[in-house]
């Protein structure tokens, strides 16, 4: 391995793998060769003397994918849970005081000084029935789990 820094690396890798994918007319025929080779891991390490039928084997082999992929799910949902607890651990034992972060209000109007627009940032209703949705945002409504980026815009007051 070579002895560059950690940022350099992840910058020449990202260039390696976006120069490779521009020149690649089907990604998902380039990529087939890796599904296939996880797909024979999975059937060997489920059936290693091969005594099962092909269609329990692959059965087998597709629960293990599905399981696979919940434990990496767990992962990332344990992650932020895990880090705010080594933190509050740290803090225990510095002797600093545990204070919560300040909460933040749920709407921080902003006025915008040239086009006289208010903008809200909700994660609810429009604050009006003149409301529309900002440009660009079509798929930001409530209850679609983006609703903290969702802004709606006001018509200008005349």
């Amino acid at each position: 391995m070579s002895s560059r820094d950690p940022v350099e690396r992840r910058r020449l890798a990202t260039i390696a793998a976006n120069t490779r994918w521009a020149g690649c007319e089907d990604r998902t025929a380039a990529t087939q060769a890796a599904r296939d080779a996880q797909q024979r891991k999975r059937e060997e390490t489920v059936d290693p003397e091969h005594t099962l039928s092909p269609k329990e084997r692959a059965k087998r082999a597709e629960n293990l994918r599905l399981a696979e992929m919940q434990r990496i799910a767990l992962k990332g949902s344990r992650a932020p849970r895990h880090a705010s607890a080594q933190s509050k651990r740290r803090g225990a034992a510095t002797g600093t005081p545990q204070t919560s972060p300040p909460a933040r209000p749920r709407a921080i109007p902003k006025f915008s000084a040239l086009a006289g627009i208010q903008t809200r940032a909700v994660a609810h209703e429009p604050p009006n029935g003149e409301a529309r949705p900002r440009p660009g945002t079509a798929g930001l409504r409530a209850g679609s789990g983006n609703t903290h980026r969702t802004a709606w815009h006001r018509r200008p007051a005349i």
